[in-house]
């Protein structure tokens, strides 16, 4: 699998780390500290570049990726970058977007908008996993039925 990473942060080297168990993953970013951090610590190529710049994503051969992610601190960036990738010929984009108020949907994923395959807000997936174990822990018997009742 190969994967293209925008933003090379904590959310980022850690898809990256993960990922790269899998396949191949570039990670690009526009600050090279970030990236140098990522290099020094990561199984991974880095690009220094804007992932909403056309020429930086083919340089990057996102046509080439089966899932490009879209992760900086900046919603706009994101959707944008994701976007883009989707145009460029990525199978598969994913971008974080955490303003609440930008989903029409209560769930922590929205798919097909933009051009993104699926928009995530890791905070509100956060707080359902967090709810979900919560009760867990206050129930003495739990099993999961279909549709995830």
């Amino acid at each position: 699998m190969r994967t293209l990473i925008a933003g090379a942060g904590n959310v980022g080297r850690f898809i990256a780390e993960r990922l790269s168990l899998r396949g191949e993953v570039i990670i690009l970013d526009r600050d090279e500290h970030a990236l140098a951090g990522a290099e020094e610590q990561l199984d991974a190529l880095t690009m220094l570049g804007d992932a909403t710049h056309r020429d930086v994503l083919r340089r990057a051969e996102v046509h080439r990726a089966d899932v490009f992610v879209a992760v900086t601190s900046d919603d706009a960036t994101n959707v944008a970058a994701a976007a883009l990738a989707e145009s460029l010929g990525a199978d598969r984009t994913i971008a974080r977007v955490d303003s609440p108020g930008f989903y029409d949907v209560p769930s922590g994923i929205e798919r097909k908008v933009l051009g993104a395959d699926a928009l995530i807000c890791a905070s509100r997936l956060l707080g359902a996993e967090l709810l979900r174990r919560i009760i867990e822990t206050e129930a003495r018997f739990v099993a999961t039925f279909a549709g995830g009742e």
